[in-house]
């Protein structure tokens, strides 16, 4: 049985190449690029939830391109962006690690002596007196995220201001309390007496 030549055009037919932005061009781009991707996150991150998660946000961002056909690169654009949040997050994290390991706040207790118990509330004072000073912000921002152990995306939320704000304020509520601190043992040093 032979072809007739319309179906022979037919079988050979290849659909025109759809323009950049569209569905497919998203669905290619998942296809061919979603196991990079990942695998370039996870070396970045160290792990494979935070490559993933980092991965979907990058996707939901092109999504919401408001005109996706300007983005002549689409492939670059979701490395950059992922890359970007990755970093991003990295950034909020060591923030976290750096506040949980200054000495001021450090959660062990050893000697409980009379004088330990006398110099700890000197410095209590000293903090809550350093904290009332910042702008109600900073102050709220640094107290749920050091006190209240919330994380920077949901302190950022609250306070409806940028995570990146979030980690500005935490980083000024910590240098305030250092400051007032280092006042108060320089006065202490001088004086002979209690910080307060």
């Amino acid at each position: 049985m032979s072809r007739q030549p319309d179906e022979v055009h037919r079988i050979d037919e290849r659909p025109e190449p759809s323009p950049a932005g569209t569905g497919s061009d998203l669905a290619r781009l998942f296809e061919e690029h979603n196991a990079a991707l990942i695998a370039l996150l996870r070396a970045k991150l160290r792990s494979n939830q935070e490559a993933r998660d980092v991965a979907q946000e990058a996707y939901v961002r092109l999504l919401q391109l408001d005109r996706l056909g300007t983005v002549s690169y689409l492939r670059t654009y979701l490395f950059r962006t992922a890359l970007n949040i990755a970093t991003d997050r990295l950034r909020s994290a060591s923030v976290r690690v750096a506040a949980h390991r200054d000495p001021i706040f450090d959660p062990r207790v050893d000697e409980i002596s009379p004088d330990r118990l006398a110099l700890a509330e000197d410095e209590l004072r000293v903090i809550a007196a350093a904290l009332e000073s910042l702008p109600a912000k900073p102050r709220y921002a640094f107290l749920l995220h050091r006190f209240a152990d919330l994380d920077i995306d949901e302190v950022a939320g609250r306070l409806g201001v940028t995570e990146r704000m979030v980690r500005n304020y935490i980083l000024q509520g910590m240098l305030c309390c250092r400051a007032a601190l280092d006042n108060a043992r320089k006065r202490q040093a001088e004086t002979g007496g209690s910080t307060s």
